[in-house]
């Protein structure tokens, strides 16, 4: 019997990359998964892929409350969250002089603050189950990509 077995894991960015093959690797084990994204068409049809033990929930986690409106989205389907996988994610390019503000300030609210919104939201359920939080990262925090200022010092 896997070690996930029975198991349930909130899992933001979940409808594509590396939160979707983490989702679906879970599932295969026997876990139950809470895919949560902001992008509603791959986040349904991998919902339909995965059946039962997967639940699609639109949410952007720049948005504590959408966060907590998942969490216990979550929490009423499954009973309880056992893991969180904080893997939401993006990136723009631009070095210091050229990259948008705007765009610069978007990255940092995902990478970053959506973490933290991620892990305030499940971290009631992660103590009542003694449960396991891990947060996606990247090469980036320690090796920066040239014109990459916005996604380098939100990996960092």
């Amino acid at each position: 019997m896997s070690k996930v077995s029975g198991k349930v894991v909130f899992i933001t960015g979940g409808a594509r990359g590396i939160g979707a093959e983490t989702a679906r690797l879970l599932v295969a084990r026997g876990a139950k998964v809470a895919m949560v994204d902001a992008d509603e068409p791959p986040l349904r049809e991998l919902e339909e892929e995965l059946g039962e033990n997967a639940i699609g929930i639109l949410g952007d986690v720049t948005s504590l409350e959408q966060m907590e409106a998942a969490a216990s989205e979550t929490v009423a389907r499954f009973g309880r969250i056992d893991a969180t996988v904080a893997n939401a994610g993006i990136a723009s390019y631009g070095s210091l002089e050229v990259v948008d503000p705007a765009a610069f300030k978007r990255v940092i609210d995902v990478n970053v603050t959506g973490v933290f919104h991620t892990l305030r939201a499940t971290l009631p359920q992660l103590l009542e189950t003694k449960g396991y939080a891990l947060v996606v990262s990247s090469a980036a925090a320690y090796a920066h990509s040239p014109g990459m200022v916005a996604y380098d010092a939100s990996k960092a």
